[in-house]
């Protein structure tokens, strides 16, 4: 079974690093999801080469990526001998693929991560999304769901020039629970914005304008999350004491 939990989310990995981690999912057909390109990215990889880079590699994933059933069958004993040989060298040359298209651009590296780790529940030790969500993992016989590090699947990875702009500061701008999360599934984008107890709604809108002008959230997401505030919270000076839950379209 393939694990989704990391797709199309865009990962800040645990400090002190200033990379991100765009995860995009796996070489199976039907497997990835492609996020778009965010301000934030800026001082990286330009929207131009972005979309670019992102193009080239939906086109090799069309092209070469491999059918669920093929992987599937080639993990029981009585055609694994038959399909390995087929299957392990399509993946490879997937992922050889994609790092010759990473290399293309300056700033961007591709990591494919088989597994992961478990990591400390503290700020500085967790992998935050782009929504404010840590990056999670099921773990053990009981599948608890505990923060790791890194992100399964096919992550690019951008990294921040060694002498990064004026004003930007990845790490401090990025969002994280507590102060504002989203959730991603799959299909429309439903999004569960968990407000801080004891925030006024003013206080709330300031930092959600802080997010929209570091990069961190697009100009759809600020709307939709700004609009369900208003909607929830009529009185500006009211403090916020429950989750608020919307969907966005995509």
């Amino acid at each position: 079974m393939v694990n989704k939990m990391f797709m199309g989310r865009v990962f800040l990995p645990p400090a002190p690093s200033n990379e991100l981690y765009i995860n995009i999912g796996w070489s199976m057909r039907d497997q990835q999801i492609w996020p778009e390109w965010m301000p934030i990215f800026e001082s990286m990889i330009s929207k131009k080469d972005y979309d670019e880079m992102i193009g080239e590699m939906k086109t090799l994933m069309d092209d070469k990526s491999i059918h669920p059933a093929l992987k599937y069958a080639a993990r029981t004993p009585c055609f694994c001998v038959c399909l390995c040989p087929i299957v392990i060298p399509m993946a490879l040359d997937i992922t050889k693929s994609m790092k010759t298209i990473g290399d293309m651009y300056n700033g961007a590296d591709v990591k494919l991560v088989r597994a992961t780790r478990p990591t400390a529940n503290t700020e500085d030790m967790q992998g935050w999304d782009q929504y404010g969500k840590p990056c999670e993992n099921a773990f053990g016989e009981n599948a608890c769901m505990l923060s790791c590090w890194p992100p399964l699947g096919y992550n690019i990875v951008l990294k921040a020039p060694q002498e990064a702009p004026q004003g930007v500061d990845i790490r401090s701008t990025w969002p994280k629970l507590g102060s504002r999360s989203v959730i991603v599934a799959s299909g429309p984008i439903p999004l569960v914005n968990h407000v801080e107890f004891g925030k006024t709604l003013v206080e709330e809108l300031q930092q959600l304008a802080t997010l929209k002008e570091s990069g961190a959230l697009s100009e759809q997401e600020f709307a939709g999350v700004k609009a369900a505030l208003l909607s929830a919270n009529s009185d500006p000076t009211l403090v916020i004491a429950a989750p608020i839950t919307m969907e966005m379209p995509r």
